[in-house]
């Protein structure tokens, strides 16, 4: 079977890279799952197009806060959640970069 995908993969030029190939092949489901504080939250919106305008759109973005930086929120961000575009953890326990992965599985 692999070899199969693999002869369609070399007779594909439009595919530009193997991870597209495995893509178009499998479909699998593409989790981006980050986090911030309440310092970096005024420039999320920018990771945010950043991931949306890449050339494999994930089909969940999960951004994980803690608690009391809910209220730093900027506006732009409450127009992603009003679209879907993205999903918002908030959590308790504050276990810093690791919550861009605990809280997400």
């Amino acid at each position: 079977m692999f070899y199969e995908q693999y002869k369609l993969f070399n007779n594909l030029p439009n595919l530009t890279s193997y991870y597209e190939f495995l893509y178009k092949c499998y479909n699998p489901k593409i989790i981006v799952s980050f986090t911030s504080y309440y310092k970096r939250l005024k420039t999320i919106n920018k990771v945010i197009d950043s991931i949306l305008k890449g050339n494999l759109v994930p089909n969940e973005i999960v951004l994980t806060l803690f608690y009391k930086d809910i209220k730093f929120i900027p506006k732009n961000i409450l127009n992603y959640l009003n679209k879907n575009k993205i999903k918002i953890i908030i959590v308790n326990i504050d276990i810093k970069s690791h919550k861009k992965y605990f809280y997400s599985m």
